[in-house]
């Protein structure tokens, strides 16, 4: 489609508000499996800036709390929104380097 990718935060409205009316209608298995879909093809490189623009809006699946069939704890949906990439390079940051070039300018 002409456009297409341009605008991400078109692409967030549309998101937030297709979430809202499943929740509203009872229907949120649609909802919950574009934004795993859109969450696994960010793990695959594509879609990082809608991902992150979703994680900061707290965009998540739709709970059981919200709709009786939802299916999803709200533990779950909070855990969903987690960027498990960002905390494995955040652990691989903290681990000491094994060749510390400053030990090379002894």
């Amino acid at each position: 489609a002409e456009g297409a990718g341009r605008n991400p935060l078109t692409a967030l409205e549309c998101v937030r508000e297709m979430r809202q009316v499943a929740a509203t209608h009872g229907t949120p298995g649609v909802v919950n499996e574009l934004l795993r879909t859109l969450r696994d093809r960010r793990r695959e490189g594509a879609g990082k800036g809608l991902w992150g623009m979703l994680q900061s809006a707290g965009i998540t699946l739709i709970t059981s709390d919200e709709v009786a069939s939802g299916g999803v704890t709200p533990a779950e949906a909070a855990d969903f929104l987690k960027d498990d990439h960002s905390a494995t390079l955040g652990a691989a940051t903290l681990a000491p380097a094994e060749d510390d070039d400053l030990d090379d300018m002894e």
